[in-house]
């Protein structure tokens, strides 16, 4: 407890709490023997502790700011995205995210902020906010566009990540759903004037660790870039666009033994909840099903009672047999009885003779019986296990046909959705879900072993049609995928490689399309538009390799789902930003140009260049300076636009 002295004037308790816990800076002094000397020592520096780093940070960002004046930056493209950030209110929404952490020189929410701002800018490692080659910590010209009182320094960062729990990631996705909504709104709205219909592309990617890591929470051994590694899945789901190419809708941060029917799910469900549009359910198609499954449980129930009759009517007829035998048993002994007292001999046409004979064959007709009974017991039995199935199968598909109602009841303008998904999610079961839900499905059979079986029972004269520059492919007929109920279409496509050949399995469900002419431009109209799902697969390099998706930058459970979601939504921002950079420009060069159509360039380059960040009162600019690979560009973030062009109209020249 600490009690004030009584001759002191008296301080509130708020600055006794801030004289205990704001220590001081202390000075260290090294002492080393001089060459050539004993005892003597020179004072060699005075180490400050990284509190007062971070008051003297703060203080030069709060100079800066109420300065209003030129400042040099080395992250020119992190100043512009730090405004863009402020219009969208992503910042204002940040703040309120909870963290079960105390307030330093810095807020918890500062540091969330500047988790993003490190992805943003792709860094390989939090060190390099304070130890990079350009720390981005000490821009001040970063923390003032992000309206910061400061950078802190990284582990800081990471102390506020450990800290943070599942209501700060759930607080931050609300944030990041909620500043985003207006830009898929418009993209949604574009898409469907166009086109008519959605285009999604799902894949589940590995985020490996080390195989030898016992630090990182909840990683599990999985397949990922196709050997088992130790580490995460990221279930993600992207739409093909039109303002931009292609738009992150949700991503999912599971372990990596997750499964990919359930990771599917998962994924359907978030992404319509966002675009706030979905397909009409095929309750039809589940009702057949229902009705099916009702008429094989009617059939076997009369089966099964067929089977229980004929064992009562067995029963009976055992019964009946039992009392004759009973009876001619009791007349046997009366027999013997009779013979032994007259000391008659049996003989084999006798009348004791044929008595015996008679309880031989009452006991065979009784065994045999037994065994009907029996035989037609077990078969009912068996039927039981089969009513118990197709009555909880009947139960499940009436659940999910009212589920499927309900949907369609509150869905009044449904819209066409197509969705191209990779082998991992092409298991009959998980194709038949998005059939019900009513999604157009594209993709691959989930196992080899399904090629192999179809490979076996293509006809010899099959007709193969060419659909690539080394690939062919022919349509399956009257083949079926395993655990889908419903009539897909199944083609085998078969790559021409210098070494081997490969073959796929190619399923598609499109009941509404329209058929091309000829089956050979139908073969290739389906073989191009699975594979322009690579739309997808490009995004997911562009993560791993710009936007820290591979890597994680941390070993705390929400800091590693914090992270996947600020690389998704980053990459949603850099493309947003660069639609609102090409009405800023005022003067450039063909290489920004270029820059602000790629988010690798955007974020390698872009982010870490140098340019001059001019304030006035009249507005505000980015400038590049000559030596900048774009040299001369003038991006004009706000206020009015006044400069002076250089004309040639009063050169004199001397004759």
């Amino acid at each position: 407890m600490f009690i004030p002295p009584s001759t002191s004037r008296r301080r509130s308790v708020a600055e006794y709490s801030r004289i205990v816990l704001e220590p001081a800076a202390i000075s260290v002094r090294w002492v080393i023997p001089e060459p050539g000397e004993e005892r003597k020592t020179s004072l060699i520096r005075t180490v400050r502790l990284p509190w007062d780093v971070a008051r003297d940070a703060v203080e030069r960002v709060r100079q800066a700011r109420e300065s209003r004046s030129e400042l040099d930056t080395e992250h020119a493209l992190l100043v512009a995205w730090g405004l863009f950030a402020q219009q969208m209110g992503l910042l204002k929404g940040l703040e309120d995210v909870p963290v079960n952490m105390g307030t330093g020189v810095y807020t918890p929410q500062t540091k969330i902020i500047e988790f993003l701002i490190a992805v943003l800018a792709g860094v390989d490692s939090l060190h390099q906010l304070n130890e990079g080659e350009r720390p981005l910590a000490e821009d001040v010209s970063i923390a003032v566009a992000w309206l910061r009182e400061g950078l802190a320094h990284y582990s800081g960062v990471s102390r506020t990540l450990q800290a943070a729990d599942a209501k700060t990631v759930e607080a931050t996705l609300k944030v990041l759903d909620t500043v985003s909504q207006p830009f898929v709104q418009r993209e949604v709205a574009e898409i469907l004037r166009r086109q008519g219909r959605l285009e999604l592309d799902a894949d589940l990617t590995g985020r490996p660790v080390s195989d030898t890591s016992r630090t990182y929470p909840d990683s599990r051994f999985g397949w990922m870039d196709d050997e088992v590694r130790l580490g995460y899945q990221a279930a993600l789901l992207s739409l093909s666009g039109q303002a931009v190419s292609r738009l992150w809708v949700v991503g999912q941060h599971w372990p990596g033994n997750a499964r990919p029917g359930e990771c599917l799910r998962g994924l359907i469900r978030a992404a319509e909840a966002k675009l706030k549009v979905r397909p009409r359910r095929r309750v039809e198609l589940v009702a057949q099903r229902e009705a099916d499954t009702m008429q094989a449980e009617l059939a076997a129930y009369r089966t099964s009672a067929g089977y229980l009759a004929q064992a009562s009517t067995g029963l009976a007829q055992v019964a009946a047999w039992q009392a004759e035998l009973a009876q001619a048993e009791l007349a046997l002994d009366e027999l013997e009885q009779v013979y032994q007292a007259a000391q008659r001999q049996e003989r084999p046409h006798s009348q004791l003779a044929r008595a015996r004979a008679r309880i031989t064959q009452l006991t065979q007709r009784l065994q045999r019986g037994r065994k009907t009974v029996e035989t037609y017991e077990q078969k009912a039995h068996k039927l039981d296990a089969t009513l118990a199935r197709l009555e909880t199968e009947r139960q499940a598909l009436a659940a999910r046909r009212t589920e499927l109602e309900a949907d369609n009841q509150t869905n009044p303008n449904p819209v066409t959705i197509q969705i191209r998904v990779d082998a991992g999610f092409g298991s009959g079961a998980e194709i038949a879900w998005l059939i019900e839900m009513g999604y157009i499905v594209y993709t691959k059979a989930y196992s080899d072993k399904v090629t192999q079986a179809m490979r076996r029972r293509l006809p010899a004269d099959s007709v193969w049609s060419r659909v690539g520059a080394n690939a062919e492919m022919t349509r399956l007929t009257g083949q079926t995928l395993k655990q889908c109920p419903y009539p897909v279409e199944l083609g085998l496509a078969r790559y021409t490689q210098p070494d081997q050949t490969q073959f796929v399995v190619l399923v598609r469900y499109d009941p509404d399309r329209r058929p091309a002419p000829e089956p050979s431009q139908e073969l290739k109209q389906w073989f191009e538009r699975y594979n322009a799902r690579q739309i997808i697969e490009a995004g997911i390099r562009e993560g791993k390799s710009v936007l820290t998706l591979r890597k994680p930058l941390v070993r705390s459970p929400a800091g590693l789902e914090l992270q996947l979601h600020f690389a998704l939504f980053g990459a949603n921002l850099i493309r947003w930003a660069a639609q609102w950079m090409r009405d800023l420009v005022r003067q450039t060069n063909q290489a920004f140009l270029t820059t602000l159509s790629e988010v690798k360039a955007l974020v390698t380059v872009g982010a870490h260049s140098a340019a001059r960040w001019v304030r006035t009162t009249a507005g505000a600019c980015l400038v590049w300076p000559d030596q900048s690979p774009y040299a001369g560009t003038i991006l004009w973030l706000s206020g009015l636009l006044a400069c002076q062009l250089t004309l040639p109209l009063w050169n004199v020249q001397k004759t």
